[in-house]
Order: structure tokens, then C-alpha cells, then sequence
């Protein structure tokens, strides 16, 4: 049986906009990652539980952090969150299966492609 890919031309929700919204956002928390002195192991685990996260859980979209120069804790947005905005803004099923199946591929590929470069700025390495 072939397995039905979640993008799909006739469905607005399926947009390149969907699939690039998620790529640039696992990017963004790898770079967040490397900034924070992250290994690249840990840095996979904790985006691929975020997405896990986003996808099947019930967990806070938000936490307290303490921020240099507050007087408190800040809300910020956890990375499973961030996920979940995305599904949000494009009125996605979190537990549609062809979703969770695309997303799982769009960011693993986006990590493979992140963690390969070295510098951190989103550009590929090398001349």
C-alpha cells in the first residue's frame, strides 16, 4: 500500500508554506541549540522530543525563564510550542497521521542539513 504524503497541491493547508515554516523554525532551534553550547546528540534529542511534543502531548507552550537583566521571570515559548503555533497558524490536526509523518521528515532532513554545517550561521560551510 503507498503511504499518502500529508502535502498535497489541492489542500491549502498542505502549502510549501507549511513544510518551510517547520524547516526554518528546527533550524532556528539548532542554532538556538549551538548557541547555548549544545552537542549536536543533544541538540537532535531534544528537537525531535519537541516535535514529539507538539504533535501528541498535552504539555505548557510556554515557560518562566530567568532573562540577564529582568527583574523576573520571562514567558518564552518552548520548542514544542513553537511547533504548535505553526500547526496552529495553518489549522493543521496535530493528530492527523500524514501530518506527524511529514513533520517527522521535514525536521529530521532540517537537522541533517543543520548539523552538517559548522559555522552557525545557516550557510553552508566550506569555499
Amino acid at each position: 500500500m503507498k503511504r499518502r504524503s500529508y502535502v498535497n497541491a489541492s489542500d491549502p493547508r498542505s502549502s510549501d508554506a507549511v513544510h518551510d515554516m517547520v524547516q526554518r523554525a528546527t533550524r532556528l532551534m539548532v542554532a538556538v541549540g549551538r548557541q547555548s553550547g549544545l552537542d549536536d546528540r543533544t541538540i537532535r534529542a531534544t528537537i525531535l522530543g519537541d516535535l514529539e511534543e507538539a504533535l501528541t502531548g498535552d504539555g505548557p507552550w510556554m515557560e518562566a525563564l530567568p532573562v540577564a537583566g529582568e527583574p523576573g521571570p520571562v514567558p518564552c515559548v518552548t520548542g514544542a510550542g513553537v511547533y504548535r503555533v505553526i500547526f496552529q497558524q495553518f489549522g493543521l490536526d496535530r493528530s492527523d497521521v500524514y501530518l506527524q509523518e511529514s513533520c517527522d521528515v521535514w525536521v529530521r532532513r532540517a537537522l541533517d542539513e543543520a548539523l552538517a554545517e559548522t559555522d552557525g550561521d545557516f550557510r553552508p560551510c566550506g569555499p
